[in-house]
């Protein structure tokens, strides 16, 4: 996901093309790998955003049974 938010960044970069909100959204992105490192997946962002605002913003999974 960073990958590929920095390409956009870069290409509307290259194009004249003010793309803030991308470039916003992957500085949080980047944020989240070097505090949680590449494995932590996707979410990871959102983790950060939790742990920020102190509460939980995704579901718990479902139990079996």
């Amino acid at each position: 996901v960073t990958k590929d938010l920095g390409l956009a960044v870069g290409l509307g970069r290259d194009l004249g093309v003010p793309l803030e909100l991308a470039a916003l959204v992957e500085q949080v992105h980047r944020r989240a790998r070097a505090l949680y490192g590449d494995g932590a997946g996707e979410l990871s962002s959102v983790r950060l955003v939790e742990e920020a605002a102190g509460i939980k913003l995704r579901l718990d999974p479902p139990q079996p049974g």
